[in-house]
């Protein structure tokens, strides 16, 4: 099978997004296993924070499309700036009170970060070539 066509299938899907990101947190997750206890614990930490963040991000999206069907384009920038608020948040507590391996935080943070703004960049292109009202207060 062609792999755009299972990308518009899975658009079709109304959770196909949020299958998407549990899928890669549990790949990371499982990936973490092999690298031993610390790895496991600061990559668990990790998802922790950026699911946190990526669920606190998405709220006022929500709210908006509750709200009106055409969804204003600073709804979806005040997401990305709360995703981006509450992950650096996160993970300064989490390194502060947690005894994690900052190597590998670090770098489990920055790979999920990536993947949930490239989720989040696909999900407002598709907003807007789908709806002619996005900008429009």
């Amino acid at each position: 099978m062609n792999s755009v066509s299972e990308v518009s299938n899975l658009r079709k899907i109304p959770w196909g997004w949020l299958l998407i990101i549990v899928s890669v947190f549990a790949v990371a997750y499982g990936a973490c296993f092999l690298w031993g206890n610390n790895a496991r614990e600061s990559c668990f930490w990790a998802i922790m924070v950026n699911g946190t963040a990526a669920f606190g991000g998405i709220l006022p999206v929500i709210y908006a499309i509750f709200l009106k069907p055409s969804v204003p384009i600073y709804y979806m920038l005040a997401a990305s700036v709360i995703r981006l608020l509450l992950a650096i948040a996160g993970s300064g507590i989490i390194l502060a009170f947690v005894k994690v391996d900052i190597f590998w935080f670090a770098a489990e943070t920055g790979v999920l970060y990536i993947v949930i703004l490239v989720l989040e960049a696909c999900f407002i292109i598709s907003v807007i070539r789908s709806d002619g009202e996005v900008g429009k207060a």
